[in-house]
């Protein structure tokens, strides 16, 4: 309780310069550490960041840490604000121990020293704030908002029991605080606590930015597979560039490399831990294509490109992308696929002109589609996706082979949009088909495990999968 007679003499509250000090050094204490720590709880995502090499380099553009600091002054300068006023507006109460001196805050709390409880309070919503800087760091300028609210909360706390006492003097005393703390804030934001251009520097040597072509379809994600290995391809000036697990590999030393992971990592398994690329979506399909050469001479043929279907930095749990089998579809590759055994693997079913005859002997109609900036089907082009998507949809059946044409400039998002809007396309027709949820088996009380795997291998043999690139058709024509 306050002391008898407190609020009738509010008149006679003093504030001494020594306190006014102590009260100034202890805000300003708190607000600069509270902002070291924020600063800190953003750079140490980043430092941990060099040991998941699969998710994107952690780099924040000007504007986008500019506003983060905004936010961590905000907080920071309000709470140690709130610590100011709490030391600075105290005075004695009567307490029966002599050999202790009791004061009182005016924000209803009372204790040795300050005001516990209200300190602990203002912890957690600092502690809040700070989990949600761990979140999601890269869309803090979004967050500043919640950062502003709370500020907002800090600030009135602190100041709505001094507004009882002095009325309307104490509005101009707040309004005074206020003009104070908004020049210290904006002053604050321009301040980088840690020197993170060279934390950008070493993230960028690690994890290359590699801007990854667009997909709305995917089949393979973190999920459902842990990658092998990753490889990394970008360019630099006129160069392409090769990072293989975080380090820097010349092209005709990744078949070397690859060989010996393989040899260390004993439990490989080709299907659930494909090797996954990382390349840049205006790169010339031709670099792929090189690329895939060596991995074939590797004894792989199975590999994920990684896409992305929305913005922002993808973390490691975000990886999605096509699972692709390299395809041996000109006489060229065939020959090349005799030499691509290294080791002793499972060779895919269609590396001979009598396995391609076989697979594709109910093809009764093929269907060019040319890539260029725009789709080309017989002439026709089809420069909305969607509108390809309807036209593959109307014709995929068992006895049409898609086969997509196009040159070794052709990029390599043009690229993957084409296998994706297939993809789509055939995984749209099955899932119409489909007596059940196509993404996942159903219970035994809806139907038997062997009930559903009957009948996707129907929904197969009556929707395959049957796109080509570059199908030199004379393999299967002409025996």
């Amino acid at each position: 309780m306050l002391e008898k007679g407190f609020l009738r003499k509010h008149h006679q509250f003093h504030i001494s310069k020594f306190r006014f000090l102590a009260a100034l050094l202890q805000g300003l204490f708190v607000a600069i550490a509270s902002f070291i720590l924020f600063s800190f709880l953003r750079e140490e995502p980043r430092i941990l960041d060099f040991d998941f090499l699969l998710s994107d380099a952690l780099i924040f553009d000007a504007e986008t840490r500019y506003w983060q600091n905004i936010g961590f002054a905000v907080v920071s300068l309000a709470f140690g604000n709130s610590m100011f006023l709490a030391r600075l507006f105290i005075r004695p109460i009567a307490w029966p121990y002599k050999n202790y001196k009791r004061l009182t805050i005016i924000t209803d709390q009372a204790f040795m020293g300050g005001s516990l409880f209200h300190v602990l309070i203002k912890l957690i919503y600092m502690f809040g704030a700070m989990a949600l800087t761990l979140l999601d760091l890269a869309s803090m300028k979004q967050n500043f908002y919640f950062f502003f609210l709370l500020a907002v909360v800090l600030f009135f706390d602190g100041w709505k029991n001094i507004n009882k006492l002095f009325g309307k003097r104490g509005m101009k005393y707040m309004l005074g605080n206020l003009l104070v703390l908004v020049p210290l804030v904006l002053v604050l934001a321009k301040v980088n606590v840690f020197d993170y251009k060279k934390l950008d520097d070493a993230l960028l040597i690690a994890k290359p930015s590699v801007d990854f072509p667009k997909s709305q379809y995917h089949n393979f994600s973190y999920e459902s597979g842990y990658p092998f290995t990753h490889i990394r391809v970008y360019r630099k000036g006129d160069t392409v560039k090769y990072h293989l697990d975080g380090k820097s590999v010349k092209k005709e030393a990744i078949l070397l490399e690859i060989l010996k992971i393989k040899e260390r990592f004993h439990y490989y398994t080709e299907h659930k831990n494909p090797i996954s690329i990382y390349a840049d979506k205006s790169l010339p399909i031709s670099v792929l294509k090189e690329l895939e050469r060596e991995l074939v001479l590797a004894g792989l043929y199975r590999v994920v490109y990684v896409t992305r279907n929305n913005e922002g930095p993808t973390v490691e749990n975000d990886i999605k992308g096509i699972r692709y089998y390299i395809p041996f579809t000109t006489k060229d590759s065939l020959e090349f696929a005799k030499r691509a055994m290294p080791y002793p693997v499972h060779v895919p079913p269609t590396t001979t002109k009598e396995e391609l005859r076989q697979r594709y002997a109910g093809v009764k109609r093929v269907i060019e589609i040319d890539i260029h900036d725009a789709f080309k089907v017989d002439g026709k082009e089809y420069r909305k996706q969607e509108r390809l998507l309807n036209f593959i949809k109307e014709h995929v059946n068992d006895s049409t082979l898609f086969n997509l044409r196009y040159s070794p400039n052709t990029s390599y998002q043009n690229f993957i949009s084409a296998q994706s809007i297939y993809r789509q396309a055939l995984f749209e027709v099955r899932s119409q088909e489909f007596k059940y949820d196509i993404k996942k088996p159903p219970s035994r009380s809806v139907a038997p495990k062997s009930v559903y795997e009957e009948e996707m291998e129907r929904i197969k043999d009556l929707y395959p999968f049957r796109l080509m690139e570059n199908f030199d058709l004379d393999i299967i024509r002409n025996p």
